[in-house]
Parts: C-alpha cells; sequence; structure tokens
C-alpha cells in the first residue's frame, strides 16, 4: 500500500490553477508494457470488456473499420498468452462505439457495436462460452459512436443509450437515444427508440449523479436526471457548471474527494489543432445546482484525450484520473495518470506511462490481485495499430 506523507523527490514542475496544485513528479507505480497482438487489424476503432467463456475472468474485445470483430482470451496473467477469436468477418461497416452485456438474458456476454457506414447498430450474439458462431444481428438505425447498456427501466432486461459524434456524424450527435428493450432483443421492431436533443459535440457517460439509485446521463456540461421513467424528453436538464464550455467531451461520475457525494470529471476529445483542459467539478449539496466548484488537474492540454478512467491506480484509498491523447496528436502522444495525492482532489502527481498514445482504454483487474490494469489500442489513423497492455504492478507480489 502506497502511504501518505512519503517524502518526495524529483520535482519537475509545478503550477497552480484555481488554488489545485498539478505537479511532475517520480512514479507512484510501476506499470509493465505488454503488446498482446502486434498485428490485431487495420484499424481498432471499438473496445470492449467482458467475460465471454464464463471463466470469471475479464476479456477483451476490438474491432474496427474493415468490419473484424475479435475477442482475447485472458489467461490469467498478462504476460500469458492471450487467445485470438475471430468471431465476426464481414463488409467494412466501420465498427464503433462497443458496449457489452447479456442482452439476452441466457447467461452469456454479448456484444453491442455501431456501423459508422451503414448507420446502424448490431448485436453480437454470443453463442455461449465464447465458442462458436456468433450470430450478427442488425437492431436498426441510427448511427452510434459512445454506447452503453443499462436497465433504465428497472424491467430486468438491458436497455441501449448511444451518441454518435456529431462532429463526424453530419449531425446525428446531436441526438441522444435510449433504446428500450421489448420481448425479442435480436428483432428491431422489438426495440423501442427514445430521442433526447442534447446538442452539438460528442460523447457522454452515464453515472448516478444525485445518488437517488437511478443512472443518469451527463454530456459536456449537463446532465439528465432519470426520474425513473425511460423517456429521455421526461428527464430534466441541469447545467452543472459554466466554467467548461468545450462541447467535445469525455464526461466521468465519481467521488474524487471522499465526501460521499459523486463528482464529474471532463476531459476534451477533440480535435488536435486546440487546447483546453481537463478537470474535475466539486459536487455541492443540490446537485441540481450550477455552481459546481472547479478543479483544475491540467491546462492547456490537446483535445485529443479520447481516453478517460477515474480508478485507484496506485491502491492508496482515493481515485486517480487517467488520460490518453490519440495518435494524430503533436508528439509525444501520453497516455498518463494524474495521482490524486492528498486524497481531495486539490495536489495531483502526473505519471506519463507512455508516449506512443492510446484510444479509448479499458480499465480491468488482469489476474485478479487487486489493481487495475489498462488495455488500449490506438485507432490506426497514422499507421499500423497494437493491441497492447498496462499491467499494474501496485500489488505486485502481495
Amino acid at each position: 500500500m502506497q502511504l501518505r506523507g512519503k517524502s518526495v523527490c524529483g520535482i519537475v514542475s509545478l503550477a497552480l490553477f484555481w488554488g489545485i496544485f498539478t505537479v511532475s513528479l517520480e512514479a507512484s507505480t510501476t506499470f509493465q508494457h505488454r503488446i498482446i497482438d502486434s498485428n490485431p487489424m487495420d484499424t481498432v476503432w471499438a473496445k470492449g470488456l467482458g467475460d465471454f467463456n464464463g471463466d470469471g475472468r475479464g476479456d477483451i474485445v476490438i474491432a474496427g473499420r474493415e468490419g473484424t470483430v475479435v475477442w482475447y482470451e485472458n489467461p490469467g496473467s498478462a504476460a500469458g498468452n492471450w487467445s485470438k477469436h475471430i468471431i465476426y468477418q464481414g463488409p467494412k461497416i466501420g465498427l464503433e462505439g462497443c458496449a457489452t452485456g447479456d442482452i439476452d438474458n441466457d447467461g452469456d456476454i454479448d456484444i453491442v457495436i455501431g456501423g459508422h457506414y451503414t448507420h446502424v447498430i448490431y448485436c453480437l450474439e454470443n453463442p455461449g462460452r465464447g465458442k462458436g458462431k456468433w450470430k450478427l444481428h442488425n437492431l436498426g438505425g441510427p448511427m452510434s459512436d459512445a454506447t452503453y447498456l443499462h436497465d433504465f427501466d428497472g424491467d430486468g432486461k438491458l436497455d441501449i443509450v448511444t451518441r454518435a459524434s456529431q462532429l463526424w456524424s453530419k449531425g446525428v450527435g446531436r441526438d441522444l437515444y435510449i433504446w428500450k428493450q421489448g420481448s425479442d432483443p435480436f428483432d428491431h421492431m422489438c426495440w423501442k427508440r427514445y430521442i433526447r436533443q442534447v446538442g452539438t459535440g460528442e460523447h457522454f457517460n452515464i453515472g448516478d449523479v444525485d445518488q437517488d439509485g437511478k443512472v443518469d446521463i451527463i454530456f459536456a456540461n449537463k446532465w439528465l436526471e432519470n426520474n425513473g421513467n425511460i423517456n429521455p424528453w421526461t428527464w430534466k436538464e441541469y447545467t452543472f457548471t459554466s466554467a467548461w464550455t468545450h462541447d467535445r467531451t469525455y464526461p466521468f461520475v465519481a467521488d474524487i474527494d471522499n465526501d460521499g457525494r459523486n463528482d464529474i470529471v471532463l476531459t476534451p476529445t477533440e480535435r488536435d489543432n486546440q487546447t483546453y483542459k481537463t478537470a474535475w467539478y466539486q459536487a455541492p449539496p443540490d446537485r441540481t445546482s450550477n455552481n459546481w466548484t472547479e478543479h483544475i488537474i491540467e491546462d492547456n492540454i490537446q483535445c485529443v484525450t479520447h481516453a478517460l478512467g477515474v480508478y485507484d491506480f496506485d491502491c492508496d484509498g482515493d481515485l486517480d484520473v487517467f488520460t490518453a491523447e490519440m495518435e494524430q496528436s503533436t508528439d509525444p502522444d501520453e497516455v498518463r495518470i494524474y495521482y490524486n495525492v492528498d486524497g481531495k482532489g486539490t495536489i495531483w502527481k502526473k505519471q506519463v506511462i507512455a508516449t506512443t498514445g492510446s484510444h479509448w482504454c479499458q480499465f480491468f483487474d488482469i489476474e485478479g490481485d487487486g489493481d487495475m490494469d489498462i488495455f488500449g489500442a490506438n485507432h490506426g489513423i497514422t499507421g499500423p495499430t497494437k493491441a497492447e497492455l498496462w499491467e499494474n504492478t501496485a500489488n505486485s507480489g502481495r
């Protein structure tokens, strides 16, 4: 366990932003970089996690522009042999926006994924333990980018929520879609779609902002309050800050300062010719107010951090923040962790674990040793990509 109050050395920089210190120091923990596939496919647009073979370990799924879907079987060790299973090969449909869950309630994990060029959403049906022929089901349009699964109406069936990138979808991304599952999860006629206009921008996330037991939706500097009715037009919209104005934003809901209230972390996702900030917003007692206190983690970063994870990477009992620049950013393309030094989000220690970039990273405990590992892959816009892991050694040998 990392101890607070430990002497600190190797200070490179110290910056003060609105009362928040961001410091670059020597690493809090180490990560072992491992390649699990040096040539997975030409592009890796979609990434996800799921226990596809039911062995209790998290597996990896990737897909890309070419219409190929692959899952890698977790061997129980980051250094082990990750068996590669090609479960779908089809036309060039541009697969993106991956989410995993048991759509048909048959006890195994299925895959929901969008088709960028076909403007539809698909479900790949797990044949059982991940082995055999996965059937592709067309659930209908529109296209998607960010995709999540959740039972929004409490009927025991997973629903789908999607949003396309307004930047790359010719306007589709101005709307958010909730898909209510009906009697047959593989029949597109049995899904009822609800649309909520959210404006320009891209990306969103889900989380219980007001901690009432219902999962809400967050996009840029706003959130929609889930009132128990699956139709998002009935949900109230709140602006939690006016200090954030960038609409292409990746949010994450988590309690950064350990005060028992869920805060919101934001980082910009596009574009590579712009700079902005990564910041977190401290939730007040009244979550519907618009005066959440801003705490900047790092300012003047390139707007290409298309990955965000908020987890306890150094196993010291508080939440840290991970972001990764995409490969088209100005080199070096940082893959980085900001450590929450004081546990209250007022002092951040930055560690760069790679300079080769990544995209839509996934977070899971590969070996079951109690620390959070990281999976990622560049999307392939500048050349061949790799499926790679950063194995967390915080609990190595414990």
